[in-house]
């Protein structure tokens, strides 16, 4: 029986897995060279079947409606204006239940009615924010089932590009980072526009798993959603967005969310109904395309850097062993090798080290990175900024004088949680790019470290799948790496801003005009006098109040951004030296011994390929397996 994708990628990565384990145990041994952390990432990552799909696009183009029409529930909130103002993470679970996850890794369960009034900018807008003083919300997380997803996926529903709201952009950014693939939402209203093709294309440097989907058919004609899927399709391939996807081709997919989630309205449609609705929503095409694309990333992706990850290692075992080889031929071959490692080892640090040019390269890249963090962090409390506008303009709309007391009892709090996250979001984005940057070096590191010594002897290509890049590993799992300080930096602050003292303006003016117009003043006069002092308490003021020496929350998360740069760059150098510092001592060992144990070496070099082989072979019989799978999935969108 042939095997299905399914089948075939559960049997690769089990495989695997097993592979993976015996080659981490070799390399705890004399006879193999240590390992580095990318095989111990990439079993956790065949360890943790989750893959986070995330549906976004600009502000009011349906992704809220897209996703509870394919859940078949109005779980997430909608609205005629702009909806959703956190992430949702909607995991597909057989019983649900709905949580605030904070960004300090907590979570606490809240009723389904909780998810509008904490999730729905709408709601937000009119009742105000929320969230309590000592805790910013990171996401919100929904367990529900979706029957004809896999359970190892995750859905993710993310706030509208492009709108008003400074802190949405941050938190998009901040799961798109963590995607395994992506949804992207258009409507048919208007062409593509510049800013979804900026998005898109900043969206394929981080999965080229990407589908894009046109909502909202019902409310056009079928020859102008062809019209428009055609224009934009050229755009995007004159682009050159269609050679960054994963089946190089563009292809917009229109369906109606309203006629989809219609058919599970069985209490006002009979089954026919339900059915039409089905077909003309046009979702059959949409959950074939959606469930290939799941499935070549279920299969493929975390199998392939395994697969990646094992042969790099391989790689390593075959020069070590050609090298053994050449050292057991000659002394004079023997000492010609242990020159060239000397050299190499000399070379890489000349070039990597504390002095080494490269390594100030880097670290001046990492003061601008900070350097622009500084300026926008300085900005950030500025009156003209994004949510300085965002709110001014939210007062000037209050309309009467209820209507602005209510805000004004939830203003502190949304001043508040306005700014933290924007703090926050600037904070990531800074480390983001030092990750970015350091993970580009460590590989540029990996490849001065081999030298010339990783061609002595033919080994397996990696495999063309485009690996994953270090910055895009630690989304999977830290591994080690790096320790982040942001939920401390911003979870627990003593900061603090003036009560609004609403009483003292009431009675001023018997007119409801009046006081509405004076309660507007004083809102507009409290944002300023508390920006300001919101400036000089991240800005200047100490965090210690009783250390008048101690930093300002502004100056200690600069000086964490350099010293986590500096910490990160100096370990992945230690690693990259020892390693190199281990094969010129196995090198010189040897021909040590050369002369009085050469039966022994030869005896433990004929032992040490007959360990690997098995493993060597297992290798060569996945990545022909891969292929297979490879081109079944390419078969299968055919």
């Amino acid at each position: 029986m042939n095997e299905t994708i399914k089948d075939l990628a559960t049997r690769i990565r089990k495989e695997m897995t097993t592979l993976c384990n015996q080659v981490i145990e070799y390399s705890k041994t004399d006879d193999f060279p240590n390992a580095d952390k990318d095989l111990d990432i990439a079993l956790d990552m065949l360890n943790n079947g989750i893959y986070n799909v995330v549906v976004c696009g600009e502000v009011k183009k349906g992704k809220s409606s897209f996703i509870n029409a394919i859940i078949g529930k109005d779980i997430l909130p909608v609205d005629t204006r702009v909806a959703t103002s956190q992430a949702f993470r909607i995991i597909n679970s057989d019983t649900e239940s709905y949580y605030l996850v904070y960004t300090d890794g907590t979570k606490e369960p809240v009723g389904r009615e909780d998810l509008d009034r904490y999730g729905s900018q709408a709601r937000i807008d009119k009742d105000g924010e929320p969230i309590t003083f000592d805790k910013i919300v990171d996401y919100m997380e929904i367990h529900t089932p979706i029957p004809f997803l896999p359970k190892s996926i995750v859905l993710v529903d993310t706030p509208g590009l492009g709108a008003l709201y400074a802190n949405h952009a941050v938190v998009t950014e901040r799961h798109l980072a963590k995607a395994s693939a992506v949804v992207f939402i258009l409507d048919p209203s208007n062409p593509i526009t510049e800013p979804e093709i900026a998005y898109l294309e900043k969206i394929t440097d981080i999965t080229s798993n990407v589908m894009i989907v046109m909502t909202k058919q019902d409310n056009y004609d079928g020859n102008y959603i062809k019209t428009q899927i055609r224009r934009n399709t050229e755009i995007l391939t004159e682009k050159g967005i269609a050679e960054k996807l994963s089946n190089t081709q563009i292809n917009i997919l229109p369906m109606s969310s309203a006629l989809l989630k219609d058919v599970s309205d069985t209490d006002s449609y009979d089954k026919e109904e339900r059915e039409l609705f089905y077909d003309i929503s046009s979702f059959e095409n949409v959950k074939k395309e959606l469930l290939n694309m799941l499935e070549a990333t279920i299969a493929l992706s975390k199998n392939v850097f395994a697969y990646n990850a094992v042969n790099a290692y391989n790689n390593k075992v075959m020069a070590e062993v050609a090298e053994r080889d050449k050292i057991l031929r000659s002394p004079n071959e023997a000492n010609a090798l242990s020159v060239q490692k000397q050299q190499i080892k000399a070379d890489f640090q000349s070039k990597w080290g504390p002095n080494g040019k490269e390594q100030k390269s880097i670290i001046n890249d990492v003061n601008a990175i900070v350097n622009a963090f500084s300026t926008k962090a300085m900005a950030l409390f500025n009156p003209g900024t994004d949510i300085y506008n965002k709110l001014m303009q939210e007062i000037d709309s209050l309309n009467d004088y209820d209507e602005t007391k209510t805000y004004a009892e939830l203003f502190p709090k949304k001043i508040m949680t306005e700014y933290m996250q924007a703090w926050q979001g600037l904070n990531e984005e800074c480390f983001s790019k030092i990750v970015k940057l350091i993970s580009n070096a460590r590989e540029q590191m990996t490849i001065d470290r081999n030298g010339d010594t990783a061609n002595l002897m033919d080994t397996l290509p990696p495999f063309s799948i485009p690996k994953r890049k270090f910055l895009d590993v630690f989304n999977d799992t830290k591994a080690g790496w790096l320790t982040l300080f942001f939920a401390a930096n911003v979870v627990g602050l003593s900061l603090t801003i003036f009560a609004l003292p609403i009483a003292a303006v009431i009675g001023w003016f018997t007119g409801n005009a009046a006081r509405t117009n004076r309660m507007k003043m004083e809102l507009k006069s409290y944002l300023n006098s508390n920006l300001s002092s919101l400036r000089n308490q991240v800005l200047s003021n100490p965090i210690n109040k009783d250390d008048k020496l101690s930093k300002s929350l502004f100056e200690d998360s600069k000086e964490k951004h350099l010293k986590q740069a500096q910490n990160l760059l100096s370990n992945i150098y230690n690693e990259q030296l020892d390693i190199t510092q281990k094969e010129v001592n196995r090198i010189n060992e040897q021909i040590t011994l050369l002369n009085t144990q050469r039966a022994a070496l030869i005896t433990r070099q004929e032992a040490i390929k007959e360990k690997w082989d098995p493993a060597y072979t297992k290798l060569k019989e996945l990545r022909n397996t891969l292929s297979k799978l490879e081109n079944l999935i390419r078969t299968n969108k055919a």
